[in-house]
């Protein structure tokens, strides 16, 4: 995935721009404990662990994998604005 710089709406940083994450959420933004994440992986992992939001990102695919297999599901709309 390549981090980009782009502004989005109102000067607000895009989804793929870089940002700093806490690896341990507890420890504060210390040396050894940042990494440099996008900034919708940031937002949606929020103040978990690295494992919690992994866990929710394996969760999404194995449910999206679900919905696709099984055709009595509607799929949710699509919302242009998020660039989904």
């Amino acid at each position: 995935m390549t981090l980009d710089r782009e502004r989005g709406i109102e000067l607000r940083r895009g989804p793929w721009a870089p940002s700093l994450d806490r690896i341990t959420p507890s420890l504060g933004y210390t040396d050894g404990n940042v990494q440099i994440v996008t900034v919708i992986a940031n937002l949606a992992k929020s103040d978990f662990t690295t494992e919690h939001f992994l866990k929710m990102c394996f969760a999404a695919v194995e449910n999206m994998q679900a919905e696709a297999a099984s055709p009595q599901m509607t799929k949710p709309a699509t919302d242009d604005r998020a660039g989904l």
